[in-house]
């Protein structure tokens, strides 16, 4: 009997440390990717590039100071269609799934997105706008092969 009492707290002792490194790892992949404060931005401009057409939109002030949140507004907005989905934890964020009818996969192309020029490093939820920027959402290969459109 006393070596089954030792067996049980070792497994014991196993599953509790295995428990807290889980934790401690979505904790750092949620760190790594923290939402941006709320902010409200001036003079944001978005570009949307679908094949055969493309979507304009300013706003001179707006609270939505997201790459992802900008692309929602004018969508709001102008009346076109966007579909995306959440991702729980360890991602934690939104993914573009459609815009304007146009689905992610179609012909091997991808919606991505550009702020100020340059890829989106995180999810769109998560890329911080700031007063003047310029985000470019475009259905193009992935990865991207030119730096910035």
């Amino acid at each position: 009997m006393p070596g089954d009492a030792w067996s049980r707290w070792r497994a014991f002792a196993f599953f509790a440390v295995l428990l807290v490194a889980i934790a401690v790892l979505f904790a750092g992949a949620s760190a790594l990717y923290r939402v941006p404060p709320a902010a409200v931005v001036h003079d944001v401009h978005l570009r949307v590039e679908g094949p055969g057409w493309t979507i304009e939109y300013r706003a001179d002030t707006t609270p939505n100071s997201t790459a992802y949140a900008i692309l929602a507004e004018a969508a709001d907005r102008l009346g076109f269609v966007l579909d995306a989905r959440r991702y729980v934890a360890p991602l934690d964020s939104v993914l573009v799934e459609s815009i304007n009818g146009t689905r992610n996969g179609e012909d091997g192309l991808w919606w991505l997105y550009w702020v100020d020029g340059a890829y989106g490093d995180v999810g769109a939820d998560r890329k911080a706008l700031h007063d003047g920027s310029d985000v470019l959402w475009a259905f193009r290969e992935y990865p991207p092969r030119e730096a910035s459109p």
